[in-house]
């Protein structure tokens, strides 16, 4: 949602000369409000006691993100070695 935003912002000018850009205004604010309102409401993820349920929590909470991009690339070049 907020690459949308960002992109909304990127793309659209905010300003013609001494004009404002009304309808860019105007989807930033709806986008606000959306994201407000997703944020203000609690996530109902907790009250499912199943147990294929209770299994995919357990393994979403056991991944560990990795945010170096040098060892996703070497990681990525051991699964999909480049052509020579």
């Amino acid at each position: 949602m907020d690459g949308n935003l960002t992109f909304l912002h990127e793309s659209c000018k905010t300003f013609h000369g001494e004009l404002v850009n009304f309808e860019k205004m105007h989807k930033v604010a709806e986008m606000v409000r959306t994201i407000r309102r997703y944020r203000s409401s609690q996530l109902a993820m907790d009250t499912e006691t199943s147990p294929p349920h209770l299994q995919t929590k357990a393994y979403v909470r056991q991944l560990q993100v990795i945010d170096n991009q040098n060892l996703l690339f070497d990681m990525s070049c051991k699964l999909e070695p480049k052509d020579t």
